[in-house]
């Protein structure tokens, strides 16, 4: 299995996994940075990108210390 394929499974598993558990927010911030992955460096383009910003920023909005997301 290539890189990016692997990414793209694992990032479809982590947005079951927000939708099934959606004040979780280690599954969020770990979405966030498969995300971030895949939009820098696996051709992902702008809307992947807004996708981890998003996912940051609803981590940041639960807690609003919390380092990773910051």
């Amino acid at each position: 299995m290539f890189p990016h394929d692997k990414l793209d499974w694992t990032l479809s598993r982590l947005d079951k996994r927000v939708e099934r558990q959606p004040d979780e927010p280690a599954a969020r911030l770990e979405l966030a940075q498969h995300a971030l992955s895949r939009g820098l460096w696996h051709d992902g383009g702008e809307a992947v990108l807004n996708k981890a910003l998003t996912q940051a920023r609803r981590v940041m909005q639960a807690d609003p210390g919390h380092a990773g997301a910051a």
